[in-house]
C-alpha cells in the first residue's frame, strides 16, 4: 500500500481583506472627516491570494514553485506551516514542518545566535536534550561560529539566512519548506544549501522549494507548479512547466513581475483560543506591575480554549518601549 501524501491541498481557498491605510496626512484627513460626520467606513476589499489550489507532494520528493511576485507562492508556503488557515478547501500535513519562509523568522533579536538555535527547536517542539546533540553541526554548518554568540540583531541578511537554514536542515522533520530568502546567501552556500536538501530528501522528507532561480528549480526539483493569479496553470515535469512558464512570461511582452500585495500586517488569529487576561509582576511580595531591574519577571494569563487544540504552545514576547 502507497504511503500518503505529505502535503494534499484540496481545492484551497485565501484571501486576506485589505484596507488602504496611509500614513500620511493627505490620507488620514478623509478618515477623520468620516468620522467627525459619521459617515460609513471606508470598505475593505479583499484580496485573492490562491483560488481553488490542489496538489499532493509525496514523501521524498521536491516541488518547485514558480510564478510572478503576488502569484500565490509564499501564501502556499504559510498554509503549509500553519500561519494561516484556509478560507475554503482543505490543507493536510503529515509530519512535522521545518520551514525558512521568512528572512529573521522565529529569531529574537536581541537573543544571540546560539540562544535562538534553542528558540526554534523550541517552537518545533524539541526537547534542549535534542537540540544540544545538533547545536555542533548546525553551527559548523552555518559557518558563523565566531558570532554564534552575538546578538542576533547585529548579523547581516546572509547570517540570518546561514543559520535559519542550519537549523531547518537540520532538525528531525518530514516536510521542508524553503522560500526565495536563499538568494541573499552566497553561490558556495548556495550550493551547500541544495546539497543539504538533497540529502534530506534521500531520507525521505518532502521538500517545497520557491525559487525566481528557473535553472536551480529545473536542476533540483522533480515537479515543478507553477502558480499565477492565485491559480495553479501547470503541474508537471520541471522541463515542461518551466517552458509553458516562460512563454507566459514573454507572451506578456513585459518581464516585471506584478508587485507583490502584501497581507494585513495585523492578525487576529484563528479564534480557537481567546486570551481573557493577562498580568504582569515581578513575582511574590512584588506590587502589581512592578519589576525590578534584575528580578524576576512573572507572566500570568488566563486563556480560553474555544475547540480542542492538541499540543498547545504559548510564547512570550517582550520589547522594549
Amino acid at each position: 500500500m502507497a504511503a500518503a501524501p505529505s502535503i494534499e491541498f484540496r481545492d484551497v481557498r485565501k484571501s486576506f481583506r485589505m484596507r488602504n491605510r496611509g500614513d500620511s496626512l493627505r490620507d488620514a484627513l478623509p478618515r477623520l472627516l468620516r468620522r467627525m460626520i459619521g459617515a460609513p467606513r471606508e470598505e475593505a476589499t479583499r484580496f485573492t491570494a490562491l483560488d481553488g489550489v490542489s496538489f499532493k507532494v509525496s514523501r521524498g520528493e521536491v516541488l518547485g514553485i514558480v510564478g510572478a511576485n503576488g502569484a500565490g507562492k509564499s501564501t502556499t508556503l504559510r498554509l503549509v506551516a500553519g500561519v494561516y488557515r484556509p478560507d475554503a478547501g482543505e490543507v493536510v500535513v503529515r509530519g512535522r514542518v521545518a520551514a525558512l519562509i521568512e528572512l529573521s523568522a522565529g529569531f529574537h533579536p536581541d537573543l544571540s545566535g546560539r540562544e535562538n538555535i534553542y528558540l526554534n527547536g523550541a517552537l518545533l517542539g524539541m526537547r534542549r536534550r535534542e537540540m544540544e546533540a545538533l547545536e555542533g553541526a548546525i553551527v559548523a554548518f552555518a559557518g558563523i561560529r565566531e558570532h554564534i554568540d552575538a546578538p542576533v540583531r547585529t548579523y547581516s541578511s546572509g547570517m540570518v539566512v546561514r543559520l535559519g537554514f542550519a537549523v531547518a536542515a537540520h532538525v528531525p522533520s518530514e516536510i521542508l519548506l524553503v522560500d526565495e530568502v536563499l538568494s541573499v546567501g552566497d553561490i558556495e552556500f548556495r550550493q551547500q544549501c541544495l546539497e543539504r536538501m538533497t540529502r534530506r530528501r534521500q531520507e525521505g522528507v518532502a521538500v517545497l522549494f520557491v525559487s525566481h532561480n528557473l535553472k536551480t528549480v529545473e536542476q533540483f526539483c522533480d515537479r515543478v507548479l507553477v502558480i499565477q493569479g492565485g491559480r495553479v496553470i501547470e503541474d508537471g515535469p520541471p522541463r515542461k512547466s518551466l517552458a509553458a512558464y516562460r512563454s507566459r512570461v514573454a507572451s506578456m511582452g513585459n518581464l516585471r513581475s506584478v508587485r507583490e500585495t502584501a497581507a494585513p500586517q495585523i492578525r487576529k488569529g484563528t479564534g480557537e483560543v481567546v486570551i481573557e487576561a493577562v498580568a504582569v509582576d515581578g513575582g511574590e511580595g512584588t506590587p502589581p506591575g512592578r519589576v525590578d531591574k534584575g528580578g524576576t519577571l512573572r507572566v500570568c494569563g488566563r486563556l480560553r480554549p474555544v475547540s480542542p487544540v492538541p499540543a498547545p504552545l504559548v510564547a512570550v514576547s517582550i520589547h522594549s518601549s
